[in-house]
């Protein structure tokens, strides 16, 4: 028990909040939910009167297209190879793999992994099948490794109590913008079911502690550090040195957790408050300002015009000037403001190895003038993501060894752990697997493909019989024949003419 509330305050600590924080912060904004966080930097700079009327720019996600573009290695499914396995374990295995859904659990992890530089994959039996999760870093607290703090030796998944920090901004015509101020009420906060169920799941492997060997445990535990899991802790995986959940990350930097910056993000609050002032100029002067200058007793009525009111300007009764109605011309240069954000979207895109084509504020899409320039175009794209390809070629392997160890445990379970379609006898334990992730193939126009057969003929590197072969999509036998027909039409005159510059007629 005691060992047990030592963990639940190293979980509840202030550092671990403000890690969990940062991540959760990253996730809502990925997942469109950016009006709070654009709110909360326009009322740095604005009196909350003003933001009542003033237009509110948060629906421009760059960072979820950004990471998107970048996690693409999952968009197609990979080619897997399994060895040492039979052709019928090998089919029960790739169904093992589609009933998880891993190809998509993946993507989403990839796109974690752009996301917050680091990602948790984690695979358990669960109703009669193995499932795969991918976990954001706000759901995991890790149980560092004394010996090294880069690996954990266990980890504890909770929920987190999200509306703590996330505040609720909302518009009164009285007073002005207000939110909640983060006080847990008693009653009417929707998490209130959460803090009364709080809920502590550990998984640890076995490991030394003081000299001795301990084995891996995994129980539940609630917020008071009681057992609700059962006197029986022992986990599943104890005795195979293993734990279900896969650590995805590049640089750790000798800790566990990857430093990180927040730049995603950051610069999609930044160009949405942006946006939002050019908005508020564009509302303020984007109209031409009706007024009327003349004496203060002067009161037209009837007088209707223009998207808002008239602006009285009173004159001194003591001078000559005569009444005067009209327009003041806005000044404000929204090309130039449009301009701007061009060029800190195409910086901030360039600075992340994207072609700032692939988000633009202008109504334009990309045009290829060949295949090539198709080809590099998405090699560009890869450029962003093919670090990634070793990161989770390692992943796939530490997967692989994870779902085959779960099946070896589970062979002989009598508790529906596991269904018995599911379970595969006499893996070889040396068995891996391999992945080829899918790569950009070359698309070639039919005239490029003429002149590279037209240079390789020319070079003596391939026949025209090859040529046709390649262009007609024949075999040798029926590219043969067909050269002989082009021959034959040819000595028969059958070749379209064209007229010289004397006017004669010439064969083409």
């Amino acid at each position: 028990m005691e060992g047990r509330k030592l963990l639940i305050q190293a979980i509840e600590n202030d550092e671990e909040k403000e890690r969990k924080e940062e991540s959760l912060r990253q996730v809502e904004i990925f997942n469109d939910r950016l009006h709070q966080h654009v709110y909360g930097e326009l009322d740095k700079t604005f009196s909350s009167k003003t933001l009542l009327e003033m237009p509110i720019i948060s629906s421009i996600n760059l960072a979820r297209r950004i990471t998107k573009q970048e996690a693409s290695i999952y968009k197609e499914a990979p080619a897997r190879t399994w060895s040492g396995l039979t052709e019928e374990q090998e089919e029960s295995v790739a169904n093992i793999y589609n009933c998880m859904k891993l190809d998509s659990k993946l993507q989403k992890s990839n796109e974690s992994f752009k996301l917050q530089k680091q990602n948790h994959v984690m695979i358990i039996p669960k109703n009669g099948k193995l499932v795969a999760r991918s976990l954001r870093n706000h759901h995991v607290t890790s149980i560092p490794n004394p010996d090294d703090p880069e690996e954990a030796i266990g980890y504890v998944l909770t929920s987190f109590d999200k509306g703590f920090f996330l505040k609720d901004y909302k518009r009164d015509p009285e007073i002005g913008t207000f939110h909640g101020d983060g006080v847990n009420q008693k009653i009417g906060d929707k998490d209130d079911y959460k803090m009364d169920n709080k809920r502590y799941v550990v998984w640890t492997k076995d490991h030394e502690e003081n000299g001795e060997k301990v084995a891996g445990l995994n129980f539940i535990m609630n917020g008071k550090g009681e057992l609700i899991s059962g006197d029986d802790i022992k986990s599943p995986l104890a005795g195979t040195g293993l734990l279900p959940i896969i650590n995805i990350a590049q640089e750790q930097d000798f800790e566990y957790w990857v430093r990180q910056g927040e730049a995603i993000t950051e610069f999609t609050i930044e160009y949405n408050v942006i946006l939002s002032w050019i908005s508020q100029v564009v509302k303020m002067q984007g109209f031409s300002q009706a007024f009327l200058k003349g004496p203060a007793s002067l009161k037209p009525e009837n007088i209707v015009i223009g998207p808002n009111n008239i602006l009285m300007l009173p004159t001194d009764p003591g001078t000559d000037q005569e009444s005067e109605f009209g327009f003041a011309t806005p000044g404000a240069d929204i090309a130039g403001s449009m301009s701007y954000v061009e060029m800190i979207l195409s910086n901030f895109l360039s600075s992340r190895g994207i072609d700032p084509k692939t988000i633009t504020g202008k109504a334009e899409t990309n045009r290829f003038s060949s295949g090539s320039e198709r080809l590099l175009s998405m090699l560009e794209k890869f450029d962003a993501t093919k670090e990634d390809f070793s990161t989770y070629e390692w992943a796939e392997g530490e997967i692989w060894n994870l779902i085959k160890t779960w099946l070896k445990v589970l062979q002989d379970d009598d508790k529906g752990q596991l269904e018995d379609r599911f379970k595969i006898a006499n893996l070889p334990e040396d068995s891996t697997v391999s992945v080829v992730f899918n790569r950009p193939e070359l698309i070639q126009t039919e005239q490029e493909k003429v002149t590279m057969w037209t240079d390789k003929m020319e070079q003596g590197f391939a026949s025209r019989v090859d040529a046709l072969m390649d262009l007609n999509n024949l075999t040798r036998e029926s590219a043969i024949e067909k050269a002989d027909q082009i021959d034959m039409d040819e000595l028969n005159g059958d070749r379209p003419e064209q007229s010289d510059e004397a006017g004669e007629s010439r064969p083409l």
